[in-house]
């Protein structure tokens, strides 16, 4: 079943204010929508969270709140795998009870240099090769982003090209 529809299928509402004349610039694009059985099923899912940050290395309330959805998700029953950057604060641990992996690399941001087009070449590899092993060996039904500032903005072509369900905070 081809879970891909035209943007103009989607029933869109109005507008704010109701008006519906920005949405036939929305023609001919489509969005990936996961498959209808990934929507209803009550069975637990397995949720690849993908994040620049996660506590206790943090900078503000939106990294807090990915943990908190997280921890929800995983008190829910879902299987939960945490791929974010190796940005940490000395002497901070986080002890939890699924698996976050602190591989990604962070360039021109949290103190991190800026790179040069060799090396942020390099860093692009390395975040994308994390990603797709993080997929291969954890196989996610579904892979929730949150901020990806700092690390592979490439990170989302690479889960578009292997066409997982992925959902953006």
């Amino acid at each position: 079943v081809n879970s891909e529809r035209k943007v103009h299928d989607l029933n869109l509402p109005p507008a704010i204010g109701g008006d519906r004349s920005i949405y036939p610039r929305l023609r001919g694009l489509t969005a990936a929508l996961p498959h209808p059985k990934l929507l209803s099923t009550k069975q637990p899912m397995r949720i690849l969270v993908l994040t620049n940050l996660y506590p206790p290395h943090y900078v503000g309330g939106y990294e807090l709140r990915c943990r908190d959805i997280t921890e929800s998700l995983k008190a829910r029953g879902h299987a939960v795998y945490v791929l974010t950057s190796d940005h940490t604060v000395a002497s901070l641990d986080s002890p939890v009870d699924y698996p976050v992996e602190r591989s990604l690399r962070v360039h021109g941001f949290f103190g991190h240099p800026w790179l040069g087009v060799r090396d942020l070449l390099a860093l692009e590899q390395h975040n994308n090769a994390r990603l797709v092993s993080a997929i291969k060996n954890f196989k996610p039904d579904l892979v929730h982003v949150w901020n990806l500032g700092g690390i592979s903005k490439s990170l989302a072509l690479t889960l578009q090209r292997l066409n997982i369900p992925t959902v953006f905070d």
